[in-house]
């Protein structure tokens, strides 16, 4: 899986990576933790974490893998 092999390399939790990706959206959403399991919410605390290394390719690799297909 394409977001455990990222999160494993950048030393964090996959939940982190998700919320690193959809951070780095253009549309600059901004995602809502929607969880009262404490371990979850600190898993998706590692985001910021996570912002400041995944690399372009890091993004559009997620990008791609969640569009089915490469962008043009």
């Amino acid at each position: 899986d394409l977001v455990r092999q990222i999160a494993t390399g950048l030393r964090c939790s996959p939940e982190a990576v998700v919320l690193a990706w959809i951070m780095r959206l253009p549309q600059r959403v901004r995602p809502v933790i929607g969880s009262a399991d404490p371990g979850r919410i600190r898993a998706c605390a590692e985001a910021d974490r996570a912002l400041a290394v995944p690399t372009y390719e890091h993004w559009y690799a997620l990008h791609n893998s969640a569009r089915g297909r490469n962008i043009p």
